[in-house]
């Protein structure tokens, strides 16, 4: 399945998505990982390296050739938008540099030895800085390969013109499922977790993990979940760096109940499936449990919940664009005092990235054409929460583009908490 990128030279068959077929474990990584994440990135103008091949690679290139790599994720929304930008580079540049892709999810031990832990990472360099792992790590923009290309004397071929983002009407809505579904929730808790335990656990990373599954213990519908999410946490706060060892090798501890973490190796429904591989899956997931977390807040404890869970994704998560863009959303602490506060500052966090992505995705042409990014919630799901549908940057503007903030929290509760509280069906695991 291809993409056409919108403002740069590439033929629609320059970088796509491709579904991963073989279930055996990858080198590194569970196998149920592989199956959830579900995609892979095929590219035409760069080579696809492997933990195998990558040394091989570097010696049989001239060590005075120059090289840069994409280390990417394919859950994390930047890589599959900077992918295009890095085929656009990697088209324009082939005569005088090479460039390659390693995929982390498939070759998490060669991205644990280049010490990657933001996606997506590009290392460049001469083929000699590979060997002696001495690369320059460059910003994961086109603008910024591009300066390292005239920095080092590598000819860069034109390209085309980019698309004003100006010009980019806003989408209208698909029809939305009418509830959120649990498994979508814990199938990204599962996936968040696995990511986060994997990352070394420095004090920093094991503190914002103790808290987030602290405030999963006390806000999720399910009680098994809430009970293992409880255990965790406690363990996670008396644990030193090796009893953190211990914890993230799954072998001790699994979520929600489930026998084994293999329960995890299924898509997810078809409320978070993109129409194109790699789309949606992950991050859908992950926005699902936040709301479904946030919105089943009682008692007061909303704001604390929802510290925790933004200072998870500020440390935990790691697309890198992705925590840098969540940071600059406005953000109080002691002006969000209720748990309709909490769940309408998530409310608005979310709408805010999705009309970012919504404009990033048309200039490069990487969205998914059944789910374009809109406003949330759309008429159809919620014909009081919104008289105009305008877009707005915070909730002071919200109000002012037409949304009627009672009727968005009083939506929110039903459809990410009073409506789906019970177990994921065990129906939909089989």
């Amino acid at each position: 399945m291809s993409f056409f990128c919108v403002g740069v030279a590439l033929i629609s068959a320059a970088a796509s998505f491709q579904r991963v077929a073989d279930a055996s474990a990858p080198r590194g990584e569970p196998s149920w990982f592989v199956n959830a994440t579900g995609s892979h990135f095929v590219t035409k103008y760069s080579d696809d390296l492997t933990t195998a091949s990558f040394d091989s690679y570097l010696a049989g290139s001239g060590p005075s050739k120059f090289l840069l790599v994409n280390f990417y994720a394919p859950w994390c929304p930047h890589c599959q938008t900077f992918i295009l930008e890095f085929e656009s580079f990697a088209r324009s540049a082939n005569r005088t540099a090479r460039t390659a892709v390693v995929d982390c999810v498939r070759e998490e031990n060669l991205c644990l030895r280049w010490n990657i832990s933001l996606f997506p990472t590009i290392h460049a360099g001469r083929i000699s800085d590979f060997q002696a792992q001495s690369t320059t790590v460059v910003d994961a923009t086109l603008p910024a390969l591009d300066d390292w290309a005239a920095a080092n004397g590598v000819e860069i071929e034109p390209r085309g013109p980019t698309v004003d983002t100006a010009s980019l009407a806003v989408p209208s809505a698909p029809e939305a499922h009418k509830t959120a579904h649990m498994w979508d929730a814990e199938e990204a808790l599962a996936m968040f977790l696995h990511i986060a335990m994997a990352g070394g656990g420095d004090t920093q990373s094991r503190g914002a993990l103790s808290n987030f599954t602290n405030a999963v213990c006390h806000s999720y519908p399910d009680a098994s979940c809430r009970r293992s999410m409880c255990d965790l946490s406690k363990q996670l706060a008396g644990a030193d760096a090796g009893g953190f060892a211990v914890l993230s090798s799954g072998a001790t501890w699994t979520p929600c109940g489930r026998k084994s973490w293999d329960a995890y190796g299924k898509s997810f429904t078809p409320r978070c499936q993109g129409s194109l591989p790699g789309k949606r899956g992950y991050t859908c997931g992950l926005w699902t449990l936040f709301h479904v977390v946030v919105a089943s807040a009682a008692g007061g404890r909303g704001p604390d919940i929802l510290d925790s869970i933004r200072t998870a994704v500020l440390v935990l998560f790691d697309c890198a664009e992705c925590r840098q863009e969540f940071e600059k959303i406005a953000y109080d602490r002691w002006a969000i005092v209720s748990d309709d506060d909490a769940m309408l500052w998530l409310w608005n966090a979310h709408n805010q990235v999705s009309d970012r992505l919504r404009l990033q995705e048309a200039q490069r042409g990487t969205g998914d054409p059944e789910w374009p990014k809109m406003a949330f919630p759309g008429h159809s799901l919620c014909p009081k929460c919104n008289s105009q549908r305008g877009q707005f940057e915070s909730l002071p503007a919200a109000e002012a583009a037409g949304w009627n903030l009672a009727e968005v929290a009083a939506f929110l509760r039903r459809h990410y908490a009073t409506a789906i509280s019970g177990r994921a069906q065990t129906s939909f695991l089989q």
